[in-house]
């Protein structure tokens, strides 16, 4: 019958009697850089030499090792006799190059080099083969923070991965399949209306918001000097209306003498015919009276008819003087028309068809020549202006498709336009650069509806679409 005996296996450090203390001086050095000559001490703890109210617990502990120091840093903890200090948490190495030291001392022997180093060397604490519930407490709870580590590493490189290589990709794809054009903004066709001479404010006849037609008078404009002239003019044509309308009646009043005098001529030779007898119808002082009549009345008539005599060269006089007041009267109204031209051209007309946007002055108020009164937008669409580098001015071209983004408000829209226009120079609402100004029309809405989505001088985000089909259908899904 054979005996069964149970066997425990403990595993312990080498020397378990560590509170042997020997005589052999160590260096501490303390946090204030003060070192203490350690004479007593043992692989638990030392004898603090100096008497002190409050013990260390930090120090650098220094080993004299063949004209060289072996150091470390020691951690201690109290004792309960008066000036001992234990040593606390040493590692495996520092444990060992202490224990070197210690078995040397006692050995009378001096520790070899081969041994510092493979005190030095050694790798991991020795534990206990066995393992406590505080231990496996810890291990559990490492356990799971090693989890959450690995899970929050995971979702932070996986996010970061995302984050780089999506904002790259997008650059690399929009470099691809648009060319980004800069400093985009709504443009209104806005016409500016100035003032042709310095004048006043006579009267603004629109208002803002008002509908207006090209032709249409805005603003009238005073020019004092003109007015003037123009009421010496009114008055100079009132003389000479009061002028003409004298020599006429002149004129006529003469004429009518006339008819009136060959009438007398008339009678007075028929006077004379009726008074010579029948009987003696041959008696020589009637007959000359009766030739002398006729002869009177003929020579009027003849006169008459070369316009020749007293009479006609007054008419002739009458008629010369009515037709000089006359010319003078039409002349006087000739200035009088120009005068008006003169002061209508200088009044505010409209230059187009469009819609009043904004009155800059007020009446009354003196404006000089050049400055700006009024504001039309003309009755055309809205547009989006850009500005490129000329470097990239292979890249676009008239026709070429657009996508406009914008904000109206309730979030990012986007609408489709084409550029209608490609100018080189200095767009100066954008920047100081030499480059390309592009020009694109919005697509598929009137007038009325641009008004109302984009105000003018509004930023928008403007891209010009590559004719690359397959990268455009991506892009715009």
């Amino acid at each position: 019958m054979q005996e069964h005996f149970a066997v425990r296996i403990r595993h312990e450090r080498p020397m378990s009697d560590l509170t042997y203390k020997v005589r052999a001086p160590l260096k501490l050095t303390l946090e204030t850089g003060k070192s203490v000559a350690i004479e007593n001490w043992s692989l638990s703890g030392i004898t603090y030499p100096e008497p002190a109210d409050i013990l260390p617990k930090v120090a650098l502990l220094s080993i004299p090792f063949q004209g060289v120091e072996v150091q470390f840093d020691v951690r201690f903890a109290n004792s309960p006799n008066k000036g001992e200090l234990l040593f606390e948490g040493l590692s495996g190495r520092q444990r060992e190059t202490l224990a070197v030291f210690y078995r040397s001392i006692l050995s009378g022997k001096m520790a070899s080099t081969e041994e510092v180093i493979t005190s030095l060397d050694t790798p991991v604490d020795l534990v206990p083969m066995g393992e406590t519930e505080e231990e496996r407490s810890v291990g559990s709870a490492n356990t799971s923070n090693r989890l959450l580590r690995i899970l929050w590493n995971a979702f932070f490189y996986l996010g970061l991965a995302f984050l780089i290589f999506g904002v790259i990709g997008t650059q690399i794809f929009n470099r691809l399949s648009q060319v980004s054009l800069e400093h985009a903004r709504i443009s209104a066709p806005l016409v500016e209306h100035r003032a042709t001479e310095d004048a006043f404010i006579d009267a603004i006849l629109v208002e803002q918001g008002q509908h207006v037609s090209r032709g249409d008078t805005l603003i009238r404009l005073n020019l004092p000097n003109q007015e003037s002239a123009l009421e010496d003019i009114r008055e100079d044509i009132e003389r000479a209306e009061r002028d003409v309308a004298a020599a006429l009646s002149n004129l006529m009043n003469h004429q009518t003498i006339r008819q009136q005098q060959r009438q007398l001529l008339a009678d007075a030779y028929q006077r004379a015919v009726s008074a010579h007898p029948n009987t003696r119808f041959g008696s020589s002082t009637n007959i000359r009276r009766i030739f002398y009549t006729r002869w009177q009345f003929d020579r009027f008539d003849q006169e008459t008819q070369l316009a020749q005599g007293t009479y006609f060269d007054t008419e002739r006089d009458l008629r010369r003087q009515y037709e000089a007041t006359d010319t003078r009267l039409s002349r006087l109204k000739r200035d009088l028309g120009n005068t008006k031209d003169i002061i209508d051209a200088i009044n505010i007309v409209a230059q187009v068809d469009g819609i009043v946007q904004s009155v800059e002055v007020f009446k009354d108020q003196y404006v000089s020549r050049g400055d700006e009164v009024l504001t039309i937008e003309e009755d055309a669409p809205r547009v989006v202006r850009a500005w490129l580098n000329e470097a990239r001015s292979e890249a676009i071209f008239v026709g070429m498709q657009t996508n406009i983004r914008f904000n109206d408000g309730s979030g990012t829209r986007s609408v489709d336009g084409q550029i209608t226009d490609i100018t080189a120079g200095i767009d100066l609402q954008a920047t100081d650069e030499y480059g390309l100004i592009v020009t694109v029309a919005i697509d598929d809405l009137p007038p009325e509806d641009l008004r109302g989505q984009f105000r003018p001088d509004a930023p928008v985000s403007l891209s010009a679409i590559k004719d690359w089909g397959w990268l455009e259908n991506w892009d715009r899904k």
